[in-house]
């Protein structure tokens, strides 16, 4: 007898008390889980943005090339959910034999490529004061943080070579690295950090900065 008939026969011989199947209301999670979410503000919450590489949950054979992620989409949405206290949660559809199909590992390859450099500024980190601002040049910028540094996450090249990260206030100590790029030269003016890029950058979806100590944020 399977598992639903035993159950089934044995329902009959409980007593009224206990036969109920009510559960207890209000919520019971760790974290919420949005699909496809990303937001404006840094939630007090934890919370992980479920999603798909395509528009589907697994393998969708009507999903060809113009439906799925491309690396830069992937990697910028990544580095603003985390800025605002998120995970990510990336669904992908395997076929029917376990294999994944030729898009999305390369998608997952050069992603994990990406992270390779510039997984500091995510993994272990917190949000930050602020979640976002511009730099001087329009660029827009992502932070994160450790107890030992701000992490700025350039979600594109910068347009010029020396930029403005405004309202971060630096000192003498300060210091900035291009991750998987070395030290940069600065420069800490009264209401923002200017950095100089080097001639010519490899070319990835976003860019992240080590500034240490954690500067503080201009009012």
């Amino acid at each position: 007898m399977g598992g639903l008939g035993l159950a089934g026969a044995l329902w009959r011989f409980l007593p009224d008390r206990v036969r109920v199947l009510d559960f207890p209301t209000g919520f019971h999670y760790d974290f919420r889980t949005p699909e496809y979410a990303q937001y404006d503000e840094i939630k007090p919450d934890k919370w992980e943005s479920t999603r798909g590489v395509g528009n589907s949950f697994g393998n969708n054979r009507q999903e060809g090339p113009d439906e799925m992620l491309t690396l830069t989409d992937l990697a910028r949405s990544f580095a603003d959910l985390v800025s605002k206290n998120g995970n990510l949660l990336l669904g992908i559809g395997p076929y029917p034999d376990g294999t994944i199909p030729e898009l999305q590992a390369q998608l997952l390859t050069d992603f994990g490529a990406w992270l390779d450099v510039t997984g500091e500024a995510y993994f272990d980190t917190r949000p930050w004061t602020t979640p976002q601002a511009t730099a001087t040049d329009g660029t827009p910028l992502r932070f994160t943080h450790t107890d030992e540094a701000l992490y700025v996450t350039f979600l594109q090249a910068p347009g010029e070579r020396r930029v403005g990260l405004r309202g971060l206030l630096g000192t003498s100590e300060t210091t900035v690295q291009l991750l998987g790029g070395g030290t940069l030269e600065h420069e800490c003016a009264a209401d923002r950090i200017n950095v100089t890029f080097p001639d010519s950058l490899d070319v990835w979806p976003a860019y992240a900065l080590k500034v240490t100590p954690t500067p503080t944020l201009a009012n």
